[in-house]
């Protein structure tokens, strides 16, 4: 069960990132599981073991930190 969960979010997140190319905002051949888990780490490190809340203004600013990442590859 829990495979299928994770092929399906990565599935999507690779639509995400092919969106993301077309744009330009990630060069091409950006690897969208790796640009998942790079976004999802910071989030889930968050949740379990801190007590900061994961707001909305954090959520955006991992985003903008992972395109950056990725960006400049």
């Amino acid at each position: 069960m829990q495979t299928r969960f994770w092929e399906e979010r990565f599935r999507r997140s690779g639509a995400v990132v092919d969106r993301a190319i077309t744009r330009g905002e990630l060069p091409p051949g950006t690897d969208p599981r790796a640009v998942l888990e790079m976004a999802a780490g910071p989030v889930y490190f968050r949740s379990l073991f801190t007590v900061d809340a994961v707001t909305p203004a954090y959520l955006s600013e991992t985003a903008r930190r992972t395109i950056r990442a990725f960006a400049q590859r």
